[in-house]
């Protein structure tokens, strides 16, 4: 315990987080406060039990789990409230990526390179990558609580000590990949991955096909196979961006949200290339999504 007291004391407070209790933690210091002109009642105030408990390094999944949680009946936090919780600590998480600069909505910066992205939309990322679905409805009671359950589940898995390096934080490793893919797109195509909705659909299909059980296996080997493929020729006819350009341009704005509709694009075309094992050139991809969306 001593040992543990030394190490404590050492951290910065910018190292420390409060995962739950922070109204508490307030009321105690407010109620010490108000007790200072009176050192008997300050005294037996302090003097009382709390249970506190210290995760020493702990994983982003595992922060992420806890916050996921509220204390009170273990009820699920509103999905909207998981993301402002979680998106400070999940931008420090992927700041580590190779070749990533991530950079607030306040800043006056824009994205003018590859590996450049603003937080916000990685947070949506994450959240459709938590879902499994690009478009979904958060004020639908029944349905956030179902999406809460998946994600203490998916997030609950990486509390596994036996998991290690990338393999310990999915999202990360997704990430990793969009940045490597962005590099060979280079300046010219910063549109693609600049795009929240292109983030999204892929975010939700493979945060989907990850936990199914037919076909999580295929997911990465697709993956990285059509990173080597970006990486050997042109990234850009390899991911065929001109037909995604054509398809997204072509929906009638009259009839539906292109947003939601280039999510579905996005999503569908990339399910299909992990259905496929990565057999299928994602011009077929492109086309087949495109056939499904309403």
């Amino acid at each position: 315990m001593a040992t543990l007291s030394n190490d404590l004391g050492v951290i910065e407070s910018e190292s420390v987080y409060i995962i739950d209790g922070l109204q508490r933690t307030n009321a105690i210091k407010m109620t010490a406060e108000e007790l200072a002109g009176e050192p008997q009642a300050l005294t037996e105030f302090l003097a009382r039990m709390l249970r506190i408990e210290f995760w020493i390094d702990a994983s982003f999944g595992a922060i992420a789990y806890r916050m996921l949680l509220l204390n009170a009946g273990q009820r699920p936090m509103s999905m909207k409230h998981q993301i402002e919780v979680l998106s400070s600590r999940l931008g420090q998480s992927l700041q580590g990526i190779a070749g990533i600069d991530i950079f607030s909505t306040g800043d006056s910066r824009r994205r003018a390179n590859p590996g450049q992205f603003q937080l916000a939309k990685l947070s949506q990322a994450f959240q459709a990558w938590l879902q499994g679905k690009p478009n979904i409805d958060v004020r639908n009671v029944v349905m956030e609580e179902l999406l809460a359950e998946g994600a203490i589940e998916t997030l609950g898995s990486t509390l596994d000590d036996q998991v290690q390096g990338d393999q310990h934080d999915g999202f990360r490793k997704l990430v990793a990949w969009i940045v490597a893919v962005d590099m060979e797109l280079g300046r010219d195509n910063l549109a693609f991955f600049g795009n929240e909705t292109v983030l999204q659909g892929l975010s939700a299909a493979v945060g989907g096909a990850e936990r199914h059980e037919k076909i999580a296996s295929r997911v990465w080997p697709a993956l990285d196979d059509l990173l080597h493929k970006c990486q050997a020729g042109n990234a850009r006819e390899v991911l065929d961006v001109d037909l995604y350009d054509a398809l997204r341009k072509s929906f009638d704005v009259s009839k539906i949200n292109v947003g939601s509709a280039t999510r579905e694009l996005v999503n569908g075309a990339f399910q299909e290339l992990f259905f496929s094992g990565g057999v299928r050139s994602m011009r077929e991809c492109w086309e087949f999504a495109a056939s499904r969306v309403v």
